[in-house]
């Protein structure tokens, strides 16, 4: 059975506590995994991961750009990777370009990337063509 990844993005999550379960309760039954995008910024904070229980964390470009750069974020983006494994969420690092962006990151214990490092976004009629001649995996 394949699942469906909902991302959540730039939309705020309902503030009410019935509204919250009403929306997480229909994810659950849908069988669909939850993505927070843009992790740190707007509405996906750790407020809404206590009460999303998401599956994976997707983390802006802009964190892991300054991370690869400065000790002090860098300590941090690996903090909150390790923090999310610890209690079962995959970490997603976006805006991956380069292989020694895809290392860093990768040193760091993210389960996925996702950038221009592997590809621009496509059109949904040319992803299956891309996938049959994709090679590049680091």
């Amino acid at each position: 059975m394949q699942q469906t990844n909902l991302q959540l993005s730039g939309v705020p999550v309902p503030d009410t506590v019935g509204g919250l379960d009403f929306l997480i309760g229909n994810i659950q039954l849908s069988q669909s995994l939850l993505n927070p995008d843009d992790f740190g910024t707007g509405y996906s904070n750790f407020h809404y991961l206590y009460n999303l229980k998401p599956d994976c964390i997707k983390v802006d470009r802009g964190l892991m750009k300054n991370a690869l750069s400065n000790d002090y974020e860098n300590l941090l983006l690996k903090h909150m990777i390790d923090m999310a494994h610890s209690v079962g969420v995959n970490m997603c690092i976006e805006g991956i370009e380069t292989e020694e962006e895809l290392h860093k990151v990768l040193e760091m214990g993210s389960d996925f990337i996702q950038g221009f490092y592997y590809s621009k976004p496509l059109p949904f009629n040319e992803i299956t063509d891309y996938l049959k001649n994709f090679k590049k995996i680091i």
